[in-house]
């Protein structure tokens, strides 16, 4: 006769081996995790996003629209030609931007120059291009 062994659960081995891959992977996952990249990048993403905003009410309502910041400050702000904000003005709490201002014509256009923008949190640096003719942003 032969002795038939039902299985209704994990053997030892299988358990540690899902505890070691379970293990290992977060270890992995620790390693990779960005801390202060992802608000930089964060940061980055919400100015480039305002340009774009700034960019399309300019065009929608027909008249010029400035997107704007102080002497090396972490805010900017939105105004229309005649100063009104538009947009409360953003902080980047810790981060520094350069000083800028862009202003976009009733049609969306910056401007003939490409202008560059640095954003700086800590030791971590990271830059946007508006191209001048169409007024694209381009991270650096």
């Amino acid at each position: 006769m032969s002795t038939r062994y039902n299985s209704h659960g994990f053997t030892l081995i299988e358990l540690v081996l899902v505890i070691v891959l379970v293990g290992v992977l977060t270890v992995i996952m620790a390693a990779k995790w960005p801390g202060e990249a992802i608000t930089l990048q964060g940061y980055r993403n919400n100015l480039a996003a305002d340009i774009n905003l700034a960019q399309s009410m300019a065009i929608s309502r027909s008249e010029s629209i400035t997107i704007k910041n102080a002497t090396n400050s972490g805010s900017y702000t939105i105004v229309d030609a005649s100063g009104l904000e538009l947009i409360s003005p953003i902080q980047f709490n810790g981060v520094t931007l350069d000083t800028f201002s862009i202003v976009f014509d009733p049609y969306g256009n910056p401007g003939v120059a490409d202008k560059e923008i640095a954003l700086v949190l800590e030791d971590n640096s990271s830059a946007l291009r508006i191209v001048g003719v169409s007024g694209v942003v381009q991270f650096l």
